[in-house]
């Protein structure tokens, strides 16, 4: 493992492949309301929380068509 810093895509990529990244990917999705009191305790109002939290994700979701009909359920 380098001792420089991975790009949030290297980092992400390191761990999938199950390989020692430099730091754990990081990824969180808070509520509006949470995000809208971080602001008013502080939180730069310029700055995205994807940034501000060094996230190495900024979206996460998973295509689940057809789930339901693999579960048994019509």
């Amino acid at each position: 493992m380098s001792k420089d810093r991975m790009t949030s895509q290297r980092r992400v990529r390191t761990a999938i492949d199950h390989e020692i990244p430099d730091r754990l990917p990081v990824y969180d999705g808070p509520w509006a309301a949470t995000v809208d009191l971080w602001r008013q305790q502080g939180m730069p109002p310029d700055i995205s929380v994807v940034d501000y939290f060094d996230y190495d994700l900024d979206l996460l979701g998973a295509n689940l068509a057809g789930i339901a009909e693999l579960c048994g359920f019509e």
